[in-house]
């Protein structure tokens, strides 16, 4: 009886521990995550204020942190608080926000010089960096 008490409660403590390991793991991989998006928000906003007039603001959608089924992560929102200005940025090649995708309706706002090929935001910081 004893020995049965005894691998029960030693299969009980292994079963919390790796509990409590898988659960940290999980912590730390969430905090990981969330510090990719709040380092990609102001790439995405450096992008709209460089490449486009009259941008006052640019809002992010609360759900609009997603990883797509191909593992390409997105961040969507909207620019000077009107929702029918939104926009869609996706991660380059370089595992980082350098572009975005948007309607007509933002284009309009596209400054003369960026209309055929705006600045990325690698060439951004490194045009901002020489300065």
């Amino acid at each position: 009886m004893k020995k049965k008490t005894l691998v029960i409660s030693a299969i009980s403590i292994i079963l919390i521990i790796a509990g409590g390991a898988l659960f940290m793991k999980y912590q730390n991989d969430k905090q990981k995550e969330q510090a990719f998006w709040d380092e990609q928000k102001p790439r995405i906003e450096l992008f709209f204020k460089y490449n486009f007039n009259d941008i006052t603001s640019v809002t992010f959608d609360d759900d609009s942190q997603v990883v797509n089924p191909t593992g390409v992560p997105h961040m969507s929102g909207y620019l000077n608080g009107d929702k029918s200005l939104w926009f869609d940025a996706s991660v380059g090649n370089g595992q980082q926000f350098e572009s975005a995708s948007y309607p007509k309706e933002v284009a309009a706002y596209i400054k003369k010089e960026y209309r055929i090929s705006p600045k990325k935001v690698s060439e951004i910081e490194a045009e901002e960096k020489a300065k």
